[in-house]
C-alpha cells in the first residue's frame, strides 16, 4: 500500500515536471501573494522589534506625563499644558521617584531654525536637564552633557546630534563653536553618540539645550507646554505613585469632579502594549489583504489542473481500463494541485525575503524580521489552497468512465 501512494506521489510529480513552463506560471501567482505578505509581516515585525528593545532600554520603571491635545478644545481656545509649577509640585510631594527629567520643544511641536556661518537648516531642537542622559541611554561622543548648573543659570549651550553636524557643515569636533538657534547664539559644548534613524526619523537630527534656557526662548508663545519622565524606584509602587501624581496634577489645574484629565500618566509597559496592539491590528489586516490575493493564484492552479485533465483524458481512461482506483486517480491530481502551490510558497517565501530587505534599505527601515509562524502559515495556507482549488479537478478526473475517456479525442 505505501509503495502504491509513493508511485502516485513520483507520477504527480513526473507529470508536473513534463510541463515545467506551465507549472510555473501557474504556481507564480501563489509566489506572489505569499512573498507580498511574507514582506509586508516582516517590515512591519522589524518596526516592532527596533521599537521594543527601545522602550526596553528605556525602562519598565520609567513613568511619562504629557499633555492630553484635544483638537476640539483646542479650537475653542482651550490647550492642555504641563507647567514648571506641576514639575515642582510632584518633585516636592511625590516621594519614590527619581531622574525627573522635563523636555520642551523650542518653537512649537515640530522644529526649530539652527544655523551656522550663514547655513540654516529646521531642526528637532528641545530643552531638558542633566538627567536625560541616564534615562535615555544616550551620551556624548565629544565634549560633555548639560550640567544642573547649566540649566540654573540659563546659559546658552547646546549639544547636538551627528546629523546636525553634517547638515551645518560643522566640523568634526565642533565643540566650542557656535550656531544661531532661532535668532540667539549658542555654543556648543558636545555631540550625542550616534543612533541613526528609526521609525522614519532621524534620531541624530536634535539639538538639546538647557530647560530654562528653552523656557525662556517659548516666553512668547500662547500656552508653551513641555512634558516630563520619571524613574519610580520601587516597582510595587508604580500605582501608588500614578495615584499620587494624578490626584496633585488634577488639582494643581482646578480640575473638577467629573471632569476629565487634561494629562496622561503613562508607563513604558503601556506604549508597549498600545504599540503592539497596533502593529498586530496593521499586520493582521495588510497580511489579510494580501493573503486574499492567494485566492487568485488558486483559481490559477484550478484552471492549469482543469487543463491537465483535459489534455490527459486518454491517459486517465487507460489506467482505469488497467484497474486504477478512483482514489488514487483522486489522490494524484490532488497531489498535483498541492505541488503546484507548495512550489509557489516555497518560491514566495524567498521572494517575500528579498522584498523585505529591499524595501528596508531603500526605505531606510529596521532590519526585517520573518517570524516562523509566518512562514509555517503561508506554506499552511498554500496547501488548503491547493486542495481546495485542485479537487474539483481532481474528482473530475476520478469520475471519468473509461469507455468515454478512451473514446475522447483532444
Amino acid at each position: 500500500m505505501t509503495a502504491m501512494y509513493m508511485d502516485t506521489l513520483f507520477t504527480a510529480v513526473r507529470s508536473i515536471n513534463a510541463y515545467a513552463l506551465r507549472s510555473l506560471l501557474s504556481s507564480l501567482g501563489i509566489a506572489v501573494s505569499v512573498g507580498a505578505m511574507i514582506a509586508v509581516v516582516s517590515v512591519i515585525q522589524g518596526f516592532s522589534s527596533k521599537v521594543s528593545g527601545q522602550f526596553e532600554g528605556f525602562g519598565a520603571n520609567s513613568l511619562t506625563i504629557q499633555p492630553v491635545f484635544d483638537y476640539q478644545a483646542q479650537l475653542r481656545g482651550k490647550y492642555a499644558t504641563l507647567r514648571a509649577s506641576d514639575l515642582d509640585i510632584i518633585r516636592d510631594n511625590v516621594q519614590g521617584i527619581d531622574a525627573i527629567t522635563p523636555e520642551i520643544t523650542v518653537v512649537g511641536r515640530y522644529s526649530a531654525q539652527a544655523g551656522y556661518q550663514g547655513k540654516v537648516i529646521n531642526t528637532d531642537v528641545r530643552g531638558t536637564t542633566a538627567t536625560w542622559k541616564e534615562l535615555f541611554l544616550r551620551y556624548p561622543d565629544k565634549g560633555r552633557f548639560i550640567t544642573t548648573a547649566d540649566d540654573a543659570y540659563r546659559r546658552k549651550v547646546a549639544v547636538v546630534g551627528h546629523q546636525v553636524v553634517k547638515d551645518l557643515a560643522l566640523p568634526d569636533d565642533p565643540t566650542g563653536e557656535y550656531l544661531q538657534i532661532e535668532n540667539e547664539w549658542f555654543r556648543i559644548i558636545g555631540v550625542l553618540d550616534k543612533r541613526g534613524k528609526n521609525l522614519g526619523m532621524n534620531q541624530d537630527d536634535l539639538i538639546l539645550i538647557p530647560f530654562n534656557t528653552a523656557i525662556s526662548l517659548t516666553e512668547f508663545e500662547i500656552s508653551p507646554s513641555f512634558w516630563f519622565q520619571m524613574q519610580v524606584l520601587d516597582m510595587e509602587k508604580m500605582q501608588a505613585v500614578q495615584q499620587r501624581i494624578r490626584m496633585l496634577l488634577r488639582k494643581n489645574h482646578g480640575l473638577k469632579k467629573g471632569e476629565e484629565d487634561d494629562f496622561e500618566i503613562l508607563t513604558a509597559d503601556q506604549f508597549m502594549d498600545s504599540f503592539k496592539s497596533i502593529t498586530q491590528t496593521i499586520t493582521i489586516v495588510l497580511g489579510g489583504i494580501v493573503s486574499i490575493s492567494m485566492i487568485v493564484g488558486g483559481i490559477g492552479i484550478m484552471n492549469t489542473m482543469i487543463m491537465s485533465v483535459t489534455e490527459r483524458t486518454r491517459e486517465i481512461g487507460i489506467a482505469k481500463a488497467l484497474g486504477a482506483p478512483r482514489k488514487m486517480l483522486l489522490l494524484q491530481f490532488l497531489l498535483e494541485a498541492v505541488i503546484l502551490s507548495l512550489y509557489g510558497g516555497v518560491t514566495g517565501i524567498a521572494l517575500g525575503y528579498v522584498l523585505s530587505e529591499l524595501i528596508a534599505f531603500f526605505a531606510q527601515f529596521p532590519s526585517p524580521v520573518i517570524p516562523v509562524w509566518i512562514v509555517l502559515f503561508s506554506m499552511g495556507f498554500s496547501v488548503v489552497i491547493g486542495v481546495l482549488f485542485g479537487f474539483t479537478p481532481a474528482f473530475k478526473a476520478a469520475n471519468l468512465e473509461p469507455i468515454d475517456a478512451l473514446k475522447f479525442q483532444s
